[in-house]
């Protein structure tokens, strides 16, 4: 309760007949009358992020609201762990779902507290090389790749080069005149695919 006023015979006798919410008159000389105005509950919404971004950028909320927020890692990361309290109680398995990183609250009734923290995300790579090497075999990656290819002699001739991240095409990413692949940040696993031919050189003997 945020403000009370308790008058009789018209003289304020909220001092003596208030005590912690609760009224007492021990002798009544007059007309009541008991003014009560209450306000609504206001929480904080506090974040604690790592590598993650919330949509929702509010830092209270009024009791009874309902909370919706999307929680995002920073590219080239991923979540690793959520956790959501209200009220000191952890909600997290009723408030979020992890396969699309939303957060929802239908009726808010204590201070939310969000911790998540994002890892650096590690994919695959794969190498589809024919007459062709690449300096870099490593078949893991995170956070970025680079590598140069090389023909596998002086007899071949370099037909094709397709690099896919995540199943799309960034051939872009390759550069002809240098042979060198660059990608930051990697999002998504990495299928490198080159294709050289071979001249056979042929001895003619007479």
């Amino acid at each position: 309760m945020s403000t009370v006023k308790i008058t009789m015979g018209g003289v304020d006798i909220t001092n003596n007949a208030l005590t912690d919410d609760f009224i007492a008159i021990g002798s009544v000389t007059g007309n009541i009358i008991i003014t009560a105005i209450a306000t609504l509950n206001s929480y904080t919404i506090t974040n604690t992020l790592t590598k993650v971004t919330n949509s929702n950028t509010a830092t209270s909320i009024n009791h009874g609201s309902s909370y919706s927020a999307t929680l995002t890692a920073t590219s080239g990361y991923k979540l690793n762990s959520v956790t959501i309290k209200m009220g000191g109680t952890n909600i997290t398995s009723s408030a979020y779902t992890s396969s699309t990183g939303k957060i929802s609250i239908s009726e808010v009734t204590g201070a939310i507290v969000i911790t998540a923290v994002a890892i650096e995300a590690s994919y695959t790579v794969s190498y589809n090389l024919t007459n062709v090497i690449s300096s870099n075999t490593n078949t893991a990656v995170t956070g970025s790749y680079t590598s140069t290819l090389t023909l596998k002699n002086d007899n071949c001739t370099l037909k094709s080069v397709v690099i896919t991240m995540g199943g799309t095409d960034i051939s872009s990413v390759y550069n002809s005149s240098t042979g060198v692949i660059s990608i930051s940040p990697v999002t998504g696993n990495i299928i490198i695919t080159a294709t050289a031919t071979e001249r056979i050189n042929q001895l003619l003997v007479s």
